[in-house]
């Protein structure tokens, strides 16, 4: 997968296209440790999403290391994108 990198507690964008008006998730699945962390509305932390662009706050829910990020949109995913975050 084509690969970022992001330093936390920096929040999460997304650009693409296709993303449903509301409803979609992040799925950030650890490469090492094998656990998902799921982003989505109503999570209880900061969620913006709209058709082009999706905004969320990692708040130290993800570790440093390697992860693949998919997101669902209208719950078909997308391809992952491997992302390194540092501390």
């Amino acid at each position: 997968p084509a690969e970022l990198a992001l330093r936390v507690p920096m929040p999460l964008i997304v650009w693409g296209s296709g993303f449903a008006p509301s409803g979609n998730s992040v799925r950030l699945h650890s490469v090492y440790g094998g656990y998902d962390v799921w982003l989505y509305p109503g999570d209880g932390h900061y969620f913006f999403e709209s058709t082009g662009q999706i905004n969320a706050s990692l708040d130290y829910r993800v570790g440093g290391g390697s992860w693949d990020v998919t997101v669902f949109a209208a719950g078909v995913p997308s391809p992952a994108v491997r992302l390194d975050v540092a501390y």
